[in-house]
């Protein structure tokens, strides 16, 4: 699903008209949101805009005689969005399996704090979820050029809204036809499958397990296959394991609270907490391991943010859609295969080469005889 952002900043004039046509028929998206249009949204309005294979219908958060300042057109291939909640700083819409947000957020601090309490119930619907359009804050001082610094509590707090809702921002190549300010955004949703030929991986959690060594020396010859079953079978889901040794703890306390003198119920309370201690610490060094991240320090445990790295290495890491040499573009992952592989059978097989004498002809001769 392709999403086409753009703060028109205006829809009057003829020019903007032409190039919001343009890019709809150069990028075919199935969302088009439009910030700014400065007009009150009308069947008249949409009509003269003749947007190729856009719907005739739009969703905008105009009330009563205020004007929207956000538009959606979605193309007629796309099923309606549903319309999730609308607010003057954002609308959320569901396509399909999908969330979109789009973001025109207030200039002050006081009010995008409202915007990010929005955001915070949409993250509870557990769905893929893109949030394009204007912040009106930046990350960090380096991402604003000229004027006054910006304030740190607006971007600590932005960065807070980012982390808690599990978001992660997109590549820096995501703006169509250059980088200016309010120039249009193309962004999509992309459901990044599993590899079918996912390689072998050592995970340094097993060698916290005293069996370990021994497997190694009985097993060599045929340890990767061993390896695999044995960290099904020794460590299994450790994600499920933590829930589980978690509610042991909660139960043993339950009984101990209710029998303080017990000293088999003090027993079980101590043996439950051991296990969900391994259980915490197999999982977070799991999760370390995976994220490739090398300098958070041993036992700062934050899984939610290890669990956004292995997202974010995941998706810059996946091809979604390739040009093949016709101009057409391939969505199937096994078609892609196949493109990238025939590009590079063709860059590196081995080429006749012919030699042109006459090439030597056109070197001027700077050097006489005599200097020779």
């Amino acid at each position: 699903m392709r999403v086409i952002y753009w703060n028109i900043r205006g829809l009057r004039r003829i020019q903007t008209k032409d190039k919001l046509r343009s890019l709809v028929q150069q990028f075919s998206p199935s969302l088009l949101w439009v910030a700014e249009p400065k007009v009150k949204a009308s069947s008249s309005i949409i009509k003269q805009l003749h947007l190729p294979g856009m719907s005739k219908m739009i969703l905008h958060n105009s009330n009563g005689n205020l004007k929207g300042n956000i538009w959606l057109f979605w193309h007629y291939s796309v099923t309606a969005p549903s319309l999730i909640s609308s607010s003057k700083q954002c609308i959320i819409v569901q396509v399909g399996e999908a969330l979109v947000t789009r973001v025109h957020a207030e200039c002050l601090t006081i009010y995008r704090r409202i915007l990010w309490s929005e955001l915070l119930t949409v993250n509870e619907m557990k769905l893929p979820w893109l949030v394009i359009g204007d912040f009106n804050v930046v990350l960090t001082c380096k991402e604003k050029k000229g004027g006054r610094t910006p304030l740190r509590t607006a971007m600590q707090e932005f960065r807070d809204c980012i982390e808690s809702r599990n978001l992660f921002q997109a590549p820096r190549s995501v703006g169509v036809g250059g980088t200016l300010v309010h120039g249009p955004l193309l962004g999509g949703v992309v459901n990044v499958s599993r590899p079918t030929n996912i390689p072998f991986k050592y995970q340094s959690v097993w060698t916290s397990h005293p069996g370990f060594l021994k497997l190694i020396q009985d097993s060599w010859l045929q340890i990767e296959n061993i390896l695999k079953q044995w960290n099904w079978e020794v460590f299994g889901d450790l994600k499920l394991k933590v829930k589980n040794t978690e509610k042991e703890v909660l139960n043993a306390s339950l009984e101990f609270d209710a029998d303080p003198e017990n000293i088999e119920l003090l027993d079980k309370l101590v043996t439950a907490g051991g296990k969900y201690e391994i259980a915490s610490q197999q999982y977070n060094e799991l999760m370390r391991a995976k994220s490739r991240v090398k300098w958070i320090k041993e036992g700062g445990a934050n899984t939610a943010f290890f669990h956004t790295t292995m997202r974010m290495r995941r998706t810059f890491n996946h091809i979604s859609e390739l040009e093949n040499d016709e101009g057409n573009l391939i969505t199937n992952q096994d078609q892609i295969v196949d493109v990238l592989v025939n590009h590079y059978k063709m860059k590196f097989e081995e080429k006749n080469v012919t030699f042109v004498e006459e090439l030597f002809d056109a070197i001027p001769k700077i050097l006489n005889e005599e200097d020779n």
